[in-house]
């Protein structure tokens, strides 16, 4: 019923009436077409088949591409010092271990170390989601890129075939005499 009002609201006509006795089964699919849609909408994109929607496409696309590179190198440097930091808190725990008794300063320093390697586990967990926000976010450009990569080709294609014949020349894009 959901799916139904999604298709018949905009134009106002009942399209599908809901019958269990129905011969007939739909199976309406949020494919991830309709996902990049969706996800593309959201950041203000209006998406037109023409070569400017390509053109700002394309700088969304590069700019969340920069994004996601200093991103991700920001997660690998705090992941590094996780790793550190945990490999001293080991060898700190294990020394300790070894000889038996702890003094309460030491296991008070010790317990605030693990406490800070949980936060930092933290941070790096939402840091991780974020990140995957974004890659989800560059998936759904690129899935539209390629799209107006595939409708401009077409366009060339037209244009050779009509235009292009006529005067013996064919158009290549990025050719410059």
């Amino acid at each position: 019923k959901q799916a139904e009002k999604i298709w018949e609201a905009p134009i106002d006509k009942q399209l599908f009436e809901y019958s269990p006795a129905g011969d007939l089964k739909i199976d309406f699919v949020y494919d991830y077409r309709q996902k990049a849609t969706d996800e593309l909408r959201k950041i203000g994109i209006v998406l037109n088949d023409d070569r400017s929607t390509y053109d700002v496409l394309k700088i969304k696309y590069d700019l969340l591409v920069a994004s996601y590179d200093k991103e991700k190198a920001r997660i690998d440097a705090l992941v590094a010092t996780y790793d550190t930091d945990k490999r001293a808190y080991e060898k700190d725990v294990n020394y300790w271990n070894g000889r038996g008794r702890i003094p309460k300063e030491e296991y008070n320093m010790l317990e605030q170390k693990r406490i800070d390697l949980n936060n930092q586990v933290a941070v790096i967990n939402q840091a991780k989601n974020s990140l995957n926000g974004l890659v989800d976010l560059i998936d759904s450009t690129e899935v539209f890129l390629n799209k107006l990569i595939v409708t401009l080709n077409l366009h060339v294609g037209a244009y050779n075939n009509t235009i292009g014949s006529s005067t013996r020349n064919e158009f290549k894009e990025g050719e410059y005499v």
